[in-house]
């Protein structure tokens, strides 16, 4: 005997509906992660780290008053200000992932030279260049000085000396000068 039931219509969510449903995270879960393919969090938290922006002397003459050739243009407080806060993050980062690298300084000799840092972002064709010096203070505090600023796109850094070039749109490429020549390290 032949039956006439209809078979039962399913009833999907429709493409857009499954998209705009968040999937139900499951905190006791065992995901991947970058170390393991079993692993699930235990903890999380944000660290805070105090940043004090210092500027030399030396700078603030150029900026306000020039030097023998006059006034200098593209080093503007702002505009300083920006590329050094832009540089933090990076740098922070790179000596991280970057072995031997850092651009901290901690308890060093006296009489020995600190470590400075060229950050480097492009305007309209000219580059300025800042050079800083940070030290770290306490577990949660940098100070950092604004050592000088120039804008000059052909910048020869000192030798051994890392320059971290800000591309924009969060990149930025470290560099390392050595034996007169500007060395790619890493880039983000």
């Amino acid at each position: 005997m032949e039956t006439n039931r209809r078979e039962r219509r399913r009833h999907l969510l429709s493409e857009r509906a499954r998209e705009a449903t968040p999937a139900i995270v499951d905190e006791a879960e065992f995901i991947e992660n970058k170390c393991s393919p079993n692993a699930k969090r235990f903890s999380q938290r944000v660290e805070n780290t105090n940043i004090d922006i210092w500027i030399d002397k030396h700078y603030h003459i150029r900026s306000h008053l020039g030097d023998e050739y006059g006034k200098r243009d593209g080093i503007e407080p702002e505009k300083v200000r920006e590329i050094v806060e832009e540089a933090i993050r990076h740098l922070i980062v790179y000596s991280g992932i970057v072995k031997n690298f850092t651009f901290l300084n901690y308890r060093h000799a006296k009489g020995q030279r600190a470590l400075r840092v060229v950050c480097q972002k492009e305007y309209d064709g000219n580059k300025t260049n800042v050079t800083i010096e940070a030290h770290l203070t306490n577990l949660n505090e940098i100070e950092i000085t604004i050592v000088t600023a120039i804008q000059k796109n052909d910048y020869q850094p000192s030798d051994g000396q890392y320059v971290i070039e800000l591309l924009g749109g969060g990149n930025s490429t470290l560099l390392h000068f050595a034996r007169n020549k500007l060395n790619e390290i890493c880039d983000l």
